[in-house]
């Protein structure tokens, strides 16, 4: 049998860090850098997590089309004048069969990957808030070559007014993954991002059927090893905290091709149930659910 991991071999990989992403994110196309307040974010801007006040702990699941699977646990408390989280990753591509040299065929698992993180954020100067991630990675490909890596992010977030953020994000620095005589660089990617906040409905202080935030978020995001710019955008409107419609939007380049992804959000006291959706310019439509428990 010829082996997968050949040097003839042209294999695409794509890793747990690639897959990573929290499901409110998904819902609005990516666009999230700038958004705080939220401990599943740390996934994009490790910043995020400075201001948590209560500890949670997130379950994260993410179906495709082709019957790949990625699988999340985040658990964040406060800590030290900021915050910490762990979580932990699980990535599995699906089966593929392989032709043997005497006809027959054999089927395997084509990659499963864990991943670990530890995260730690708090505030830096007024208005400003940073954080770190360590993240480190074991990827097996075809059931035979396997790789480790390491990688860190670094991210900040800024309000220069009340209803206005931006924040900035770097990922994926670190080692790369080389399985037997393939070397594959890591996801390296930098993210900036803007979200702009206003109350629907009249004030706070008002009372009115359609009271609520509406919260618009853009991101441009550059991502390193391929030179690709890709530029998104979403929507969020919550309704009286316990609701929330998303949607959101990746334009197309030259490289890429665009999409589109939506989902929502539910609240019920300490409880909170998120479920997000992409659809994509292929047969693939991935979809997120993920349950959040604070206490």
């Amino acid at each position: 049998m010829v082996s997968p991991m050949s040097s003839q071999a042209r294999v695409a990989v794509t890793t747990a860090l690639d897959k990573v992403e929290a499901t409110r994110a998904e819902a609005l196309g990516g666009a999230a850098t700038a958004l705080d307040l939220d401990h599943t974010l740390v996934w994009l801007n490790p910043a995020a997590l400075a201001q948590l006040s209560d500890s949670a702990l997130t379950l994260s699941g993410q179906r495709g089309f082709f019957g790949e699977f990625a699988g999340q646990v985040l658990w964040a408390f406060p800590i030290a004048n900021g915050a910490l989280a762990l979580g932990a990753l699980y990535f599995d591509s699906g089966s593929i069969t392989l032709n043997t040299s005497d006809g027959t065929t054999r089927t395997i698992n084509a990659q499963q990957d864990l991943a670990g993180s530890i995260s730690y954020a708090r505030s830096l100067l007024v208005r400003t808030v940073g954080g770190i991630t360590v993240k480190g990675l074991h990827s097996k490909l075809f059931e035979a070559a396997s790789a480790n890596a390491v990688a860190v992010d670094f991210g900040v977030q800024h309000h220069p007014y009340q209803a206005v953020k931006v924040g900035v994000a770097v990922q994926n620095l670190g080692t790369k993954l080389k399985y037997v005589n393939q070397t594959f660089e890591l996801p390296a990617v930098i993210r900036g991002g803007a979200a702009v906040e206003w109350h629907a409905g009249g004030s706070p202080s008002q009372k009115n059927l359609f009271e609520g935030v509406l919260i618009t978020v853009v991101d441009t995001e550059y991502m390193f090893g391929d030179g690709l710019l890709t530029w998104r955008g979403g929507l969020e409107y919550l309704w009286k905290r316990m609701v929330a419609l998303r949607a959101g939007i990746r334009l197309p380049s030259k490289e890429q091709l665009g999409g589109f992804s939506g989902g929502l959000g539910l609240k019920s006291g300490r409880y909170r149930l998120d479920y997000g959706i992409q659809f994509e310019n292929t047969f693939d439509a991935p979809q997120t659910v993920s349950l959040t428990v604070l206490w």
